[in-house]
């Protein structure tokens, strides 16, 4: 049992540390890309449940299979090797893992993301590129936004 209340704590830390993120960005009166970016990316690590000190970069792919390492507790070079794409679908854990943030900040910012974008996305800065051209289509938030 305490195997389980330890992932329930963590799951709960994921979940408050990315709200505060959004909160903090609804919060703002004026949102430059900057600001933007470093919610962005700490969103991001909320989700994955990263810590700054882990990552060596910003790149989608090897940190969704360092997330999956470390809650599997199992080395990202297995990851690799166990996680190749062999349905008809061709999604790997890290494909969904990645899918599912997309959909997250959608829900969170009230925002659409330009699906034939997104498969271009390989690092966090890209991906708040994309979210910033989300939220220029926003009513609520396009008035927030600082060029």
């Amino acid at each position: 049992m305490k195997d389980a209340e330890k992932i329930r704590q963590i799951l709960m830390q994921s979940r408050v540390r990315s709200r505060e993120q959004i909160d903090s960005l609804y919060a703002s009166e004026e949102i430059s890309f900057e600001e933007l970016n470093e919610r962005i990316t700490a969103f991001i690590l909320a989700k994955f449940m990263l810590d700054r000190d882990e990552c060596t970069g910003t790149d989608f792919q090897k940190l969704s299979e360092l997330s999956l390492s470390k809650t599997m507790n199992i080395s990202p070079e297995l990851v690799k090797e166990f996680d190749t794409a062999r349905s008809c679908a061709g999604a790997t854990s890290a494909i969904a893992k990645k899918t599912l943030l997309y959909l997250a900040i959608q829900k969170a910012l009230g925002i659409e993301l330009a699906a034939e974008k997104t498969p271009k996305v390989h690092t966090f800065e890209e991906f708040t590129e994309l979210v910033w051209d989300g939220m220029k289509e926003s009513d609520l938030w396009r008035p927030k936004l600082k060029e």
